[in-house]
């Protein structure tokens, strides 16, 4: 195969490796974009690799613009590539996708994070866009149910992190993102019903959790100018356990707290509870309360003030919606 492509034109034969970086298939505008070069000049390219038989158009299960006639000829291609160069491909890969972000499909997400993953060997700052793209492809597989994918893609991710915080100047930020990580890990796991790892994942996360709390606590917040104002029609009520509707909801949410919460990424984080504990193969959740949690009266929040709204809520003479 060596022999094949060294006889090649240098044109040629780098737009085969960029091609390579790319995988076993690939699209024509991004080769393109890639290598610069306007269509014309790209079609003489290819057209010469299609003769060489090296290439074939839309013949992969991917139904992408061309594919390699066999897999041996795109990883014999791009394991002859020294390692920078190959890292240079990723990074040139990666920029002109982020380019083109517009017209991709969410589905090549993953392949953003792979190029920016691979190409931040060579430009470190690409490190942050790999983390955040590795999150997004985790965040749709768990969505498809994908569970196992999402752990991968969140495992890649937690490995960035952990290589990024080390040369960060904000440490509170990247155990808050880590522990944002570990959340979605230990939630991909209990979706898979994989409760002792999702268990592990927790214990990880909230740990992280509880770092990042530690190092922001140190500053004490300037306090509110003023206090917080809502406008929105009449709430039907303020009861937590009778709401229905968007306007009291809006009201409520800023009146009570739960034992975890929403982020704004809609995963599950903690509030009142400073972790919590999946027991008896999920049948069995043991949550454990922040020390620091107080009505508005200073009176400490208890587990029975939990039962108690779940029991009220669940009472039908509540008549709870």
């Amino acid at each position: 195969i060596q022999a094949r492509v060294h006889r090649l034109e240098a044109g040629e034969q780098e737009a085969l490796c960029l091609a390579a970086a790319l995988g076993r298939e690939f699209d024509f505008e991004l080769l393109c974009a890639v290598l610069g070069h306007d269509e014309g000049t790209m079609l003489e390219k290819l057209d010469t690799l299609l003769r060489q038989q090296l290439i074939a158009e839309g013949s992969g299960s991917l139904d992408r613009d061309y594919a390699f006639t066999h897999h041996m000829i795109q990883e014999a291609v791009y394991r002859g590539m020294p390692s920078r160069r190959q890292q240079h491909a990723h990074g040139q890969v990666a920029r002109a996708m982020e380019h083109m972000r517009d017209s991709w499909e969410e589905d090549l997400t993953s392949e953003l994070a792979f190029h920016l993953e691979q190409g931040r060997h060579l430009d470190r700052s690409l490190t942050g866009k790999a983390i955040t793209y590795l999150l997004k492809a985790g965040d749709n597989a768990r969505g498809l149910y994908a569970h196992q994918e999402a752990v991968g893609y969140y495992r890649r991710a937690l490995a960035l992190l952990e290589e990024q915080r080390s040369h960060s100047d904000l440490p509170e930020q990247a155990h808050e993102r880590a522990a944002r990580t570990l959340m979605k890990l230990g939630l991909s796991y209990h979706g898979a019903f994989d409760y002792r790892q999702a268990r592990e994942a927790y214990d990880e996360g909230f740990a992280q959790w509880q770092r990042a709390s530690m190092a922001v606590q140190t500053a004490a917040p300037t306090p509110a100018p003023h206090a917080l104002r809502l406008v929105v029609p009449k709430p039907a009520t303020l009861d937590p356990a009778l709401v229905s509707d968007v306007d009291s909801t809006s009201v409520v949410a800023q009146l009570f707290s739960g034992l975890a919460e929403h982020s704004p990424e809609m995963d599950v984080v903690p509030d009142v509870a400073l972790r919590w504990e999946v027991l008896e193969g999920g049948l069995t959740y043991l949550f454990h309360l922040r020390d620091d949690a107080r009505w508005s009266n200073g009176i400490p929040v208890t587990a029975s003030d939990f039962c108690y709204a779940w029991k009220r809520a669940l009472d039908p003479s509540t008549r709870a919606p």
